[in-house]
């Protein structure tokens, strides 16, 4: 489908005004080429307006502690990812969080736009003052892991000191892979940001670990490490000397990798008998039919690929049919934007 007619005008750094459409600003926000000074007009008769200010800023990071008139004594900030692969399922994902009744309470929110297949997910995050006006953090699909897994980690990064700043995180106490260490680094102009994505692999034996980033190595000079702040994800920062932050994670036993392969093969047959009784192979969703396997596929893979967010919607839930309809709502939301239908007549097969 062609890209609407031009409507609304853009200016940033590096990029005279010009016009855009709509379809067009919103990738260009979620592909991170546009700084986070990025302004927008409807019409030449209307004032310049910040993109994150707009009806466009759905796309837009939103760093509500940037606000704060002492951003250079602020250590960390806490807030939502939300990461998905599909544009119109992230923007309304973007939409539902920044209508939450305690969203003024979150730090900042990023709406992620992957670039790779895999399930979409929402994780909390913190962001931490490495270096003056860069805030570097990471995001975890899941914490808690099969022995088979890798460890998907999002490293952020945030200039906003207002010139170009370029740095590298020092790995402490796990070893990161060889090969991906470059994605340790980040050189970024003025009031830019980005995304390097690392994936490694964890230990066989099960039990609790941890992985830890600093600004500089141990061998640079620095006072005794304090614990400057205990997030309730596990996180810190240090002083003096270096600062850093923590990510826990945990490696599965066999008691809670047999409970979720149980779990799990429950909820993906509820949804194929489903296909079945209604003697339908195709299901419909906000963005047309869905082929059956496609589907069922798809929702075991949402399941297995993050066995933190089954385990934590299996211990809120009062038992596991409220958990099912916990996370089937949540695949349909943020895999398909909305609810599927399985066997409506419009989702039949042609006789």
């Amino acid at each position: 489908m062609a890209s609407p007619a031009p409507t609304w005008e853009l200016a940033d750094q590096g990029l005279a005004p010009a016009r855009f459409s709509r379809d067009e600003i919103v990738r260009m926000a979620l592909e991170r080429r546009l700084s986070l000074q990025a302004t927008v007009r409807a019409a030449p008769d209307r004032p310049w307006t910040p993109l994150v200010a707009s009806e466009l800023g759905v796309a837009c990071p939103d760093l509500r502690f940037a606000s704060t008139a002492k951003l250079s004594k602020l250590e960390e900030a806490v807030g939502v990812v939300a990461a998905n692969r599909n544009v119109d399922a992230l923007l309304g994902s973007s939409r539902r969080t920044r209508a939450l009744a305690d969203y003024p309470k979150f730090g900042f929110f990023l709406p992620l736009l992957l670039d790779h297949p895999g399930p979409p997910f929402t994780a909390d995050a913190a962001l931490f003052q490495l270096w003056p006006g860069v805030f570097v953090g990471t995001i975890v699909e899941s914490r808690a892991l099969r022995p088979d897994m890798y460890l998907h980690l999002y490293i952020l990064a945030f200039n906003l000191s207002g010139s170009p700043q370029a740095h590298t995180l020092i790995p402490a106490g796990y070893k990161i892979p060889e090969d991906q260490r470059g994605a340790l680094g980040f050189s970024l102009p003025a009031w830019r940001w980005d995304v390097h994505r690392i994936f490694v692999p964890v230990p066989p034996t099960p039990g609790t670990y941890e992985m830890e980033f600093r600004s500089t190595s141990g061998a640079a000079k620095a006072g005794k490490a304090i614990a400057a702040t205990a997030l309730t994800l596990g996180m810190f920062t240090y002083i003096p000397g270096h600062k850093g932050f923590k990510i826990p994670f945990q490696v599965l036993g066999a008691d809670a990798l047999q409970f979720l392969n149980s779990f799990e093969g429950s909820c993906v047959k509820v949804i194929a008998e489903e296909f079945g009784a209604q003697q339908v192979d195709v299901a419909t969703g906000p963005r047309g039919p869905i082929p059956k396997d496609e589907y069922v596929k798809r929702f075991a893979e949402y399941l297995r690929y993050n066995p933190e967010r089954t385990l934590t919607a299996t211990e809120e839930a009062k038992d596991g049919d409220e958990a099912f309809q916990r996370l089937y709502g949540r695949y349909m939301m943020q895999e398909y934007g909305g609810e599927v239908v399985i066997g409506t007549p419009e989702a039949a097969p042609p006789a």
